[in-house]
């Protein structure tokens, strides 16, 4: 018991933060609402699930009206909230609505929870049993993991990071002189492909960690590294095998698709799979030389399999998304802007997702402990991770808390205990510049949904044409269906809702209108991204042209309504 109580008060910590920001506004859940768009788009997607059972059709209806959109998330977080709804309709009679509702609302706070104890079990072969559950503590109060793990906020990013974590710590415990590492690699592989069957970002960590344990086995010759490195390599088959069976059903050998898991990445899982084995065979009790020109062949050898049976895999994640919907609107995503300081909010935000790792790593060199191999995955993707932050701001939610393993090293090493409060002096400084500092458009239209939601639904049901990041609280809270939303397969949806209410023509405006059936525009001056597009600046000051009809709402903010005239 006395080793479990520093986690149990983080845990305690944690309930009690989530508990503040909750009745402390930041979190809306109770006001029925949710953090985010995906958040909407969530619950409404196992809502569809519940009601039609269709498991392997991830097509929604209420977006990309009347021809509805098809999404690239997968089942495993919708299986979570599903899990945690289940019981308070069996046994506490709620709706299947309001369980799920309740249920997706509180799951971020156990993924929370899970993240940090999972953090603090793959630093165990690290760190001294004292400093572990700091590592929890300091990694579950980061920003970014509060931002991202809201109450309200069920994000499958969590669910991934938990997998990448697991598989951290079981790599790192194959790398030093503990259990079997045939066993070890295998947990590490499922986790691996696991995180692939989540969202396919995963293949960054599994390469990194693969390549990790190949320069480990190259530098040092070890053979338990070479069998760490051969069982992940099959423990990641077997998950996506198994992942793309249970996800994609028998439409399986006909899905090559980049940003969901798909027979693209069981093939890729099959041929390192297949190389590491013949790796093995070959190298297998051999010296230097015979290792560098095995893991050249090999490394050859599977660059020209994936070349002929996946070549697409080197587009990337993004490299089936239509372009100018990546360059309009995927790039332009809050989680896909940079984060290289321009400006003294944009320095802010680095500042308060990065200073850990910017910390941690200049320290963690200065104390580099003298066994640097099983050192190498967590700080091999600490770097990475923080290096593709910088470029996309949601890789610093792996970067961030990572680095809390780092730092935590770096101050027991330097016998820092209050002391060490000032490390973090550059985060206090970026709450300041985001928080503190007003931007240049502190000024800004009132545009909540949650204010004109029963004036919304009370109208007669039918399309809305609105900006892309209001399209899923509309369709969650109103029951009308929309054009817009924010994701990247909408391709039609949102080349439309960009061309009305960018600089289009009428008759092009009009065009579109007339296609869908449209029945509403909504319009706000600037949108959540603080975008506004031409069309939307002259709606929103509710300069409307005389085929749309304007409707009233309450006073009090700056949406505006309108009626398509027939």
């Amino acid at each position: 018991m006395t080793r479990a109580a520093p986690y149990l008060l983080v845990v305690l910590l944690l309930v009690a933060i989530h508990t503040a920001l909750v009745f402390g506004g930041l979190s809306p859940i109770l006001k029925g609402e949710l953090g985010d768009t995906d958040s909407y788009t969530r619950l409404l997607r196992v809502e569809v699930l519940v009601e039609d059972g269709a498991w392997f059709d991830s097509r929604l209806s209420q977006f990309n009206a009347p021809f509805g959109d098809t999404l690239n998330w997968t089942r495993p977080l919708d299986m979570l909230i599903l899990a945690g709804a289940l019981p308070l309709v069996t046994e506490l009679g709620y709706s299947w609505r309001e369980a799920i509702y309740w249920s997706g609302a509180l799951l971020p706070l156990i993924l929370h929870i899970l993240v940090a104890l999972a953090l603090a079990w793959a630093a165990a072969p690290l760190l001294p049993v004292s400093a572990r559950p700091m590592v929890a503590l300091l990694a579950a109060v980061t920003p970014i993991m509060l931002a991202y793990n809201l109450a309200g906020k069920p994000d499958q990013q969590t669910l991934l990071f938990l997998s990448l974590v697991m598989a951290l710590g079981w790599v790192t415990r194959g790398l030093s002189n503990g259990d079997s590492p045939s066993r070890l690699g295998l947990y590490a592989g499922l986790w691996l492909g696991f995180g692939l069957w989540v969202t396919v970002e995963a293949q960054f960590a599994f390469a990194i960690l693969l390549g990790v344990i190949g320069l480990v086995w190259l530098w040092r010759g070890e053979e338990r590294a070479l069998e760490l490195g051969e069982c992940l390599a099959l423990g990641f088959f077997v998950m996506v095998a198994v992942g793309l069976l249970v996800e994609r059903g028998p439409l399986w050998p006909t899905l090559r698709e980049l940003d969901k898991i798909s027979l693209l990445h069981a093939l890729a899982a099959a041929v390192i799979a297949g190389c590491w084995g013949l790796m093995a065979a070959i190298a297998r009790h051999g010296g230097r030389t015979k290792r560098y020109f095995t893991a050249a062949g090999g490394g050859a050898l599977a660059l020209t399999a994936l070349s002929f049976f996946t070549p697409e895999l080197f587009l990337g994640p993004a490299g089936q998304i239509e372009p100018r919907v990546y360059t309009e609107f995927f790039l332009k995503i809050r989680e896909m802007r940079p984060l290289w300081p321009s400006d003294t909010e944009s320095t802010g935000l680095l500042l308060l997702w990065l200073a850990q790792p910017l910390i941690a790593m200049p320290l963690w060199i200065l104390r580099r402990p003298p066994s640097l191999q099983i050192w190498l995955p967590t700080l091999a993707l600490t770097v990475a991770f923080t290096l593709m932050a910088l470029l996309h701001a949601r890789f610093a939610q792996v970067a961030a808390p990572l680095a809390a393993i780092l730092l935590v090293y770096a101050a027991h090493e330097l016998r820092l205990h209050a002391s060490a409060l000032a490390l973090l002096a550059p985060l206090f400084l970026g709450f300041g510049a985001v928080l503190l500092i007003p931007p240049d458009d502190s000024v800004r239209p009132t545009c909540d949904l949650g204010t004109i939601k029963a004036e919304l639904a009370a109208l007669p049901q039918g399309i809305v044409l609105a900006p892309l990041n209001y399209g899923p609280q509309l369709a969650y809270q109103t029951g009308h269906v929309v054009v817009g939303g924010p994701y990247h397969r909408n391709t039609a949806g949102i080349l439309d809702t960009l061309d009305f209410f960018g600089d289009a023509p009428d008759s092009r405006a009009r065009e579109i209108l007339t296609a869908r059936g449209i029945s509403y525009v909504l319009a706000c001056p600037v949108g959540p991204e603080k975008v506004g597009l031409e069309r939307q600046k002259a709606l929103g000051s509710g300069q409307g042209p005389s085929w749309l009809e304007p409707l009233e709402l309450p006073p009090g903010q700056d949406f505006r309504l309108y009626r398509v005239r027939g």
